[in-house]
């Protein structure tokens, strides 16, 4: 673990916060944190400036947040979850093109805070337009008159006139025809009489292009070329700029479309490559790319073939009929993502074939071949053995699990059951193994690449419940996808958000939801049980009808969105991967559930001009959360408000793609609860809460109301210890791992004199109706332990 500073390279210590104690002037480029996602820009500490009596110099004494600051934006960090702070010792801004425009401010009323943006009007051709808005504390509208003053590849830099304020915008999130407009109306690029300018076609040319707008770029190119056709040789020469990048993003654009399981549209553009543009490494990693598909898609010829061929071999005698007709589920479910899990089952089908070509016995029979097929499938090809009448008892098992999951009558889940463990069942790790590769329990039939409009079904689902889902492309039951529930703004419909996610969520093959939460698009949010349920009912539908990877489930919202994903998102930590609030502070019980986000990373996006409370809310909250390694990220674009942050996505997908929820915490945080329903945090669950800590309305909204509180910890020696305060019931479910079932278990409850100790013996039951219940075929608990308090 190392830091590079100005050339010298010194130790970075575990915790980070000594080595960024020596960048407070700001002079890093570069922070890479833990999970290898990373930032560019000057790293600095807040603090106070006071003066050496023996010198006089000033010196920085840091007491606040540690800050990254890249110039439209400002990151707050933990120093802990720092890995690695880099000095750019090159400067790559020396190549970008940029532009200026005269500017002169008639007002320097400074504008605090912006409450709400009301209507944006175009870019004229002087890079000036009007923008009505509410400031803070005004009940009337005021129009700013805005102009753009410096433009770069990267940022716009726009001032007010009539007012004391400037804003920061990326400039992938003004998008290419606003940039355009302005690049062709400056004065420096404008053309004079309608006759083309080399120079200053090829400047625009070279702007799209460190924009990353390379369609864009490669237009203006072709159209030059037609033009000034004398020109070629240097047109030519800015193209291979454009086709060097091109081949960079199509690299990433592959390796990305194959890491989210978009097969069929990569292995079409690897047929089509183009000749030009590509180094050697970018040739080398696309040979490796197509190595894989090619051995991906040989894989899948031979397992497809040998599914067909290997049941014909088998006897009646051999159970032929049920080995036929696992091997059309297996045919109909196999794809380049599952086939590696039939690997065995080929190498000895192989195997077979030759033998039986050369006349001689077989040394793994048709039986023994399939059951390296259903083992392998069921639980990896690790897994796979060749005893028969295992592989019929997977079969079954998997059958059983999935009639157990589609049986709403708890009566016939209990014959199901009895049924099952009569005729034996099988160990509980191999189960869990069979439980996270099966497909849903309710697979949707009716599966489309539009959206799709859906109402909420799962067991114990509030009636009708209706949401928005756009699936990734090339969707399959088989394999298991990421899912962002998004939550609409007040004021905004549930397709309006689903736009702003559609085009990146597809791109990394994210399942899209999102839940109509509230009584009409103009009310805000209420901070209701009837509106958790639209993240939490929608949630166990979308396990039950898609294949939803359970340890990979994100959350974001948008203002009053926003503000509910803070809320959902600390009141059921143990359910997200991460939680990202757009817009919005955390308020209520946002505030006081801070400590139940120890174990749930967020990523916060809000403008420095937003109104004051988001400022203070959120510095309330980082303040209990980064004095820890927590990877929870706060960016603040300056000079912005209440508004929608689109430059951002692109960085939260990258956020996304490096966060898993974490293995089940043995020492949980304490969690507090004001609502009978914010009642389970990962193995704990409590019931009967007091009612003097109740918040039922937060019109009322009590802050100095002391909440009911949970606390636990899986100890040595077989031993739970737990804390609860301000509840009547408490359940301690036990997983694999807790605990060791041949021992006895002693649970402490409130430090009891007498604690409870045991023989406690997993439960077929409980695994299965709590899975029943959740569907979170991530968190299966194998016993449950019920106390009276």
């Amino acid at each position: 673990m190392r830091i590079h500073l100005r050339g010298i390279v010194v130790p970075l210590l575990a915790v980070g916060a000594i080595a960024l104690a020596c960048l407070e002037d700001g002079q890093a480029a570069g922070v890479i944190f833990k999970d290898g996602f990373a930032l560019k820009g000057r790293v600095r500490r807040e603090g106070d400036t006071v003066a050496n009596p023996a010198t006089g110099e000033s010196i920085l004494v840091g007491k606040g947040f540690y800050l990254l600051d890249e110039g439209v934006r400002r990151v707050v960090f933990s120093a802990r979850h720092v890995e690695e702070i880099i000095e750019n010792e090159v400067d790559n801004s020396a190549d970008l093109v940029g532009l200026t425009r005269p500017f002169a401010r008639r007002a320097n009323t400074e504008l605090k805070y912006i409450t709400e943006i009301l209507d944006v009007k175009p870019w004229d051709d002087n890079w000036n337009r009007n923008v009505k808005l509410i400031p803070s504390g005004v009940n009337k509208p005021e129009v700013a008159e805005q102009c753009v003053f410096s433009m770069t590849p990267n940022f716009v830099w726009v001032r007010a006139r009539n007012f004391g304020w400037d804003a920061m915008y990326t400039t992938r999130e003004l998008g290419p025809d606003q940039i355009y407009s302005l690049l062709i109306s400056h004065e420096s690029l404008r053309e004079k009489g309608g006759r083309p300018d080399l120079k200053k076609r090829l400047t625009i040319a070279r702007f799209m292009r460190q924009a990353g707008w390379l369609d864009q770029a490669e237009e203006q190119l072709t159209q030059l070329a037609k033009d000034l056709p004398s020109e070629e040789k240097t047109i030519a020469e800015a193209r291979q700029a454009v086709l060097a990048a091109r081949g960079v993003q199509l690299v990433i654009d592959l390796e990305q479309a194959h890491k989210a399981g978009r097969h069929f549209w990569a292995r079409k553009q690897l047929d089509r490559l183009p000749k030009e543009g590509l180094d050697g490494e970018q040739l080398k990693r696309i040979r490796d790319l197509r190595a894989k598909y090619d051995a991906g898609e040989e894989s899948l010829r031979l397992a497809r073939r040998y599914l067909k061929e290997v049941p014909a071999l088998l006897s009646d005698g051999d159970a032929r009929k049920p080995w036929e007709e696992i091997a059309a589920v297996l045919l109909d479910d196999l794809s380049i993502d599952s086939v590696g899990r039939l690997e065995t089952f080929v190498k000895f089908a192989q195997q077979d074939e030759r033998e039986r070509k050369q006349g001689k016995p077989s040394t793994t029979p048709p039986p023994g071949l399939m059951a390296y097929a259903v083992s392998g499938w069921l639980l990896g090809n690790g897994a796979a053995e060749d005893k028969a009448d295992f592989g019929l008892k997977l079969w079954r098992t998997r059958q059983f699990v999935l009639e157990y999951q589609r049986s709403h009558s708890a009566n016939a889940r209990q014959k199901l059951l009895f049924a099952y463990e009569k005729a034996g069942a099988i160990p509980f790790d191999e189960l869990a193994q069979l439980i996270s590769q099966l497909p849903p329990a309710e697979a949707e039939e009716k599966v489309s690449d539009e959206v799709m409009d859906l109402e909420a079904k799962a067991p114990n689902a509030r009636k009708g419940i209706p949401y928005q889902l756009r699936l990734p492309p090339e969707y399959r039951h088989s394999r298991a996808y990421p899912l962002l529930i998004a939550l609409r703004n007040a004021g905004e419909t549930t397709k309006e958000m689903m736009d702003r996610w559609t085009d990146l969520a597809a791109q990394n093959g994210y399942l899209l939801v999102a839940p109509e939460w509230g009584g009409g698009i103009a009310r805000g949010y209420g901070y209701t049980v009837e509106e958790h349920a639209a993240v939490l009912d929608v949630l166990r539908d979308m396990q039950r009808r898609f294949n939803v990877d359970a340890d990979r489930v994100f959350l974001t919202g948008q203002g009053e969105g926003g503000a509910m994903a803070f809320d959902v998102g600390l009141s059921h930590p143990d359910l997200f991967a991460g939680v990202l609030p757009f817009a919005a502070p955390p308020r209520y019980f946002g505030l006081k559930y801070a400590t139940n986000g120890f174990h749930v990373p967020f990523y916060v996006v809000s403008g420095s001009l937003q109104p004051n409370d988001t400022a203070k809310n959120l510095r309330r909250q980082f303040e209990t959360w980064s004095g820890n390694s927590h990877p929870s990220l706060w960016i603040e674009y300056k000079g912005r408000g209440n508004e929608w942050f689109g430059g951002e996505l692109t960085n939260c997908f990258d956020w996304m793609g490096r966060r898993q929820r974490p293995s089940l915490p043995k020492e949980t945080v304490e969690f507090k609860s004001h609502r009978p329903t914010d009642n389970r945090f990962y193995w704990l669950t409590v019931d009967g809460i007091s009612e003097r800590a109740v918040i039922g309305d937060v019109r009322n909204f009590n802050h100095y109301l002391v909440p009911s509180i949970v606390q636990g910890k899986v100890s040595e020696a077989n031993r739970l210890n737990v804390s609860v305060r301000g509840f009547k019931q408490l359940t301690v479910w036990i997983g694999r791992g807790m605990v060791d079932f041949d021992k006895p278990v002693t649970i402490s409850v409130n430090q009891a004199a007498a604690p409870t100790t045991r023989k406690i013996t997993p439960s077929l039951q409980t695994l299965l109706e709590d899975f029943y219940q959740r569907g979170d075929r991530g968190r299966l608990f194998l016993a449950r332990v019920d106390f009276n308090l």
